[in-house]
């Protein structure tokens, strides 16, 4: 993502032969949809630099390709709840002391946040990474549409 552009990690041979006969996890397929907005993150850079008419011909196919891995994300999401015997967090106040505490001021970071098991908040932190990421290109595509 940060050389703003697709990768092997994003073609198709190399989401699916090494996977030939083994189920992915919804950790694995979340990182796949990663590799997959790195292909985006490029189109839309490239959008933002091209003249007013211009990017009328990009702005569909990465809307589309956006909403598709929005559902495809959601859909993740919705599964790896269902597999999950209880919530896949839940916040407490934190107990923990911070360097960055002030005495007067309190906790910068007052609330903490509790998973099942160290699998299901790593992937939960992909699936929000991914969010971000998507909605952040999703966004100023819109915000481009509306000043045309």
């Amino acid at each position: 993502m940060e050389c703003r552009r697709s990768t092997f990690l994003s073609d198709p041979e190399w989401m699916e032969l090494p996977w030939k006969g083994l189920s992915k996890t919804i950790h694995d397929q979340i990182i796949d949809v990663l590799a997959d907005i790195a292909k985006i993150v490029g189109q839309a850079y490239e959008m933002a630099n091209l003249s007013l008419t211009e990017p009328l011909s990009v702005i569909p196919a990465i809307v589309d390709h956006c909403w598709m891995l929005d559902a495809k994300l959601r859909r993740l999401y919705t599964d790896l709840e269902s597999r999950n015997l209880g919530p896949l967090y839940w916040s407490k106040f934190s107990i923990q002391g911070n360097p960055v505490d002030d005495p007067a001021l309190g906790k910068v970071f007052p609330i903490a946040f509790h998973f099942p098991s160290p699998r299901v908040a790593h992937t939960c932190m992909m699936y929000w990474t991914a969010s971000i990421v998507l909605w952040s290109i999703l966004s100023p595509t819109y915000q481009v549409l509306g000043a045309m």
